[in-house]
């Protein structure tokens, strides 16, 4: 950490004026959704220096293509692909048509994704630079949304601009997919990338990010609560609630007790929670609503919690003496 760094714990937040330190106030957080205008000229230059770079071939042309764009720029005969995505990022669209939406983070989105030297099956001519390169480049744009206090950041594992979130709470979640992917879990895992990019993606989808979280704790639920069958999530959760005491739960309520002898009703009342908390998928049409983006967040980092614990034994069935 630099120096400025540590003057600066909170990056989100602008730098105290003078009057603000001698009064002892803090600027409050700014958080920006889009590209402020304090953001434009450095991310503009980002993306030009990255378009023009090495290897990126018709990086330009594809991100136009994937995007539909057309455009015809009065007074000029030709324009070249690299200058209409600057101009998209600068939010000059006045003469560029497409019917989707041209944002500028979507496109800076599609352009991390789509970038050629993630590639490590590319039989590139100095392929360990090409990547190397690309890596501290997406470090400067990550120091740069940082640092304008964007609400966006480069998620280096999904490719792509997602939501800032608490680092542990990131970590876990990497924790728990990798842990699935290991396990021979990749349903769970899956499931669990798509929970957290319709979450914190640039366009949230909180209903459908719930449904996935279930999705991903139903993949390793019911193997170890019902194995050899085909039952759902919510039927092998109402096994459990009916049968806790044949299970055991690693973390002890008592101090009496022997090692990984706990009772198993705070995992059973969590999948409970999970599971009724999907209120798109009530039964009763009075009761059924899209969910609400906190409603997706607890939902997402709850299923973390509840697929580690399945995943790492926490829940056992008792011995028969």
């Amino acid at each position: 950490m630099t120096d400025a760094e540590a003057r600066r714990p909170d990056p989100r937040a602008p730098w105290l004026t003078l009057d603000e330190r001698d009064a002892g106030r803090e600027p409050e957080s700014e958080i920006y959704e889009g590209v402020p205008p304090h953001l434009v000229h450095d991310l503009e230059a980002w993306v030009s220096d990255t378009l023009a770079e090495d290897g990126v071939g018709d990086l330009p042309r594809l991100l136009l293509n994937s995007f539909r764009v057309s455009w015809d720029v009065p007074g000029r005969m030709t324009i070249r692909h690299h200058a209409v995505v600057r101009s998209i990022i600068r939010g000059e669209t006045d003469w560029a048509r497409s019917p989707r939406p041209l944002e500028p983070l979507s496109v800076l989105d599609a352009l991390i994704a789509l970038h050629p030297h993630w590639d490590n099956t590319r039989e590139l001519l100095g392929y360990t630079t090409y990547r190397a390169a690309w890596g501290k480049r997406l470090g400067k744009l990550q120091e740069l949304l940082r640092d304008t206090g964007s609400a966006w950041h480069v998620d280096f594992d999904l490719r792509g601009l997602y939501r800032r979130v608490d680092p542990t709470a990131t970590q876990a979640w990497r924790h728990a997919r990798a842990a699935a992917e290991d396990g021979g879990r990749s349903v769970a895992a899956k499931n669990l990338e798509e929970a957290w990019r319709l979450c914190y993606g640039q366009h949230p989808d909180p209903s459908a990010s719930y449904s996935a979280a279930v999705k991903a704790v139903e993949a390793v639920a019911v193997p170890v609560i019902a194995p050899g069958t085909s039952k759902t999530v919510h039927a092998a959760a109402r096994d459990l609630r009916g049968k806790l005491p044949g299970w055991e739960f690693v973390l002890v309520h008592d101090k009496s007790l022997p090692s990984g002898s706990g009772t198993a009703d705070v995992v059973s009342a969590m999948l409970d929670r999970l599971l009724h908390g999907e209120t798109n998928r009530h039964t009763s049409s009075d009761h059924n609503r899209p969910s609400t983006q906190a409603e997706a967040e607890t939902a997402v980092h709850l299923a973390v919690t509840l697929v580690q614990w399945f995943l790492a034994g926490a829940l056992t069935r008792k011995v028969a003496p």
